[in-house]
């Protein structure tokens, strides 16, 4: 009998463990890592991030009320005089939250699917609440009742034209971000 052939040789399936091994470990670091700052609370509540910092500058500012100048200060040991640095206001804030009407649709269908595909629609969309358009590919007929129902309709341009030459892709992309410019070049603001 061959003793070598009872010997392990360092070959792809040892590499491949210590590959796994060490990604293995990576990620333990990583996982350990990042929870120390979602689980960790800081350690001196004094010191921590406010959630709006100008509005905390400014209540500083205030607590101080005013602050000494050395500009306004004058060599015969006049006492200081103290300036407001709060002279212009902070503006108000905004809401920002993000609403349904800050939302435009932009819906590409078919005409030849439209029939089911419109009664989807009618169950979340929201008239003269929630802004959009159906991009269709051909003209659609919808009653005056299903009209009020349903976004605004719309005849998407034609792609045929346009050369498409990935071979692992398909041409409904094509369509789907030409529905994207054109619902943005329609121009809707908040």
């Amino acid at each position: 009998m061959n003793s070598s052939a009872h010997r392990p040789s360092f070959g792809f399936s040892s590499l491949r463990n210590i590959i796994t091994w060490f990604l293995i470990l990576v990620l333990l670091i990583y996982s350990l890592y990042s929870s120390k700052f979602i689980l960790n609370k800081p350690d001196n509540p004094d010191c921590s991030v406010p959630s709006s910092p100008h509005l905390s500058a400014k209540d500083n500012l205030d607590k101080d009320d005013v602050l000494t100048s050395p500009a306004n200060t004058s060599s015969d040991q006049e006492p200081a005089r103290k300036t407001n640095l709060l002279a212009a206001p902070f503006p108000e804030r905004q809401d920002t939250t993000l609403q349904l009407k800050h939302v435009v649709f932009g819906i590409a269908a078919s005409s030849s699917l439209w029939e089911s595909r419109k009664e989807y629609i009618k169950l979340w969309w929201r008239p003269n609440e929630t802004r959009g358009v159906v991009w269709l590919d051909s003209k659609v007929n919808v009653s005056k009742e299903e009209e009020r129902l349903l976004p605004e309709l719309r005849i998407s341009q034609d792609t045929s034209s346009f050369k498409y030459t990935h071979r692992q892709g398909k041409r409904s992309a094509l369509r789907i971000s030409r529905v994207v410019s054109e619902t943005l070049r329609m121009g809707w603001r908040m």
